[in-house]
């Protein structure tokens, strides 16, 4: 079982990868092209705007064995995460 400070540190990791790539490609879902909520816009959200929160999204597919390279990394809504 992770730790608290490796959890922490996970989460940390992730909110330093989400800027990069929010800074890199800007705030609308690589897949629809809408703007998106991000975490630290997520208080008191309904279900429907939850689904609209960013994700980061493997956009090259861990099958084609291009790993976690930030390159192949994007921001997209959870909705269309799929």
């Amino acid at each position: 079982m992770a730790s608290k400070n490796t959890n922490r540190k996970r989460k940390e990791k992730r909110a330093e990868v989400r800027a990069f790539i929010r800074a890199r490609d800007g705030d609308n879902c690589l897949w629809c092209g809408k703007p998106m909520l991000f975490p630290e816009e997520g208080v008191n959200l309904s279900p429907e705007e939850l689904r609209q929160m960013a994700t980061i999204e493997h956009h090259l597919a861990k099958l084609q064995k291009k790993g976690d390279n930030i390159d192949y990394l994007a921001l997209t809504h959870q909705k269309c995460n799929l």
